[in-house]
């Protein structure tokens, strides 16, 4: 309805970048990164004009994420370093937390592992005084799992894994079970025991209700199984 709208008032501008913003984590969660791009390209500008710098920064850090997801990992790298500089520089720490943790899952991929391992633990420390944010627990535990997986410590692989499982029956959140389920598969599979590796991934898989989650439970299922001989 406000996209419709040609004249908006000042209020109806920020109330448009707010609803984006909560947006976005359908949009993430779904896995449906490049219709997310185009929608935060398209208010990028007015995102700028409104002088809001949470605002921005909280749309920058969906941008990066978006990015990175499409293997822009360049771009996506630069706009969550602007997205962690403003955080900084208006001292807003939910700003820092979930740019820092997206850095970390991009500076993963970029093979900057122990820059990746720094902004999750700072992401990390700031998840820990925002407890109400499962959202912000959850992808810090992801960043974390997702930097040893690719260093190949398994027991720290493992460990995010139980993290995940154990904070998801504590507080009924499914998407962490399934996750919890997805990194001790995970880490099961690196430590070379296939068979229960693809046990925890079925449970991912049984339990999932994100497309993310519910396709990296698949996958890894998979090479669970090659790893085990089942072709």
């Amino acid at each position: 309805l406000l996209t419709d709208k040609s004249q908006k008032t000042g209020q109806e501008q920020e109330l448009l970048i707010d609803l984006i913003n909560r947006w976005a984590e359908v949009f993430y969660h779904r896995g449906a990164y490049s219709s997310l791009i185009d929608l935060l390209r398209a208010n990028e500008d007015l995102a700028v004009f409104l002088d809001d710098k949470k605002k921005l920064g909280m749309l920058y850090t969906w941008l990066g994420i978006s990015l990175r997801y499409r293997d822009k990992l360049k771009d996506a790298y630069q706009y969550l370093c602007k997205a962690l500089k403003i955080g900084e520089e208006i001292e807003n720490e939910k700003v820092i937390g979930y740019a820092a943790t997206w850095l970390s899952f991009t500076c993963t991929d970029l093979g900057l592992l122990e820059d990746a391992i720094a902004f999750e633990e700072r992401a990390q420390k700031i998840s820990d005084l925002y407890e109400s944010d499962r959202t912000l627990f959850i992808i810090c535990m992801r960043a974390m799992g997702w930097a040893y997986s690719l260093i190949g410590d398994c027991k720290k692989i493992t460990n995010v894994g139980r993290i995940l499982l154990d904070y998801g029956k504590s507080q009924a959140d499914t998407r962490a079970i399934s996750w919890g389920h997805v990194f001790l598969g995970v880490g099961h599979n690196s430590a070379g025991d296939f068979p229960s590796s693809i046990e925890c991934l079925q449970k991912a898989i049984q339990v999932s209700v994100d497309p993310l989650v519910l396709n990296m439970a698949k996958v890894t299922l998979g090479m669970s199984y090659i790893s085990d001989g089942q072709l």
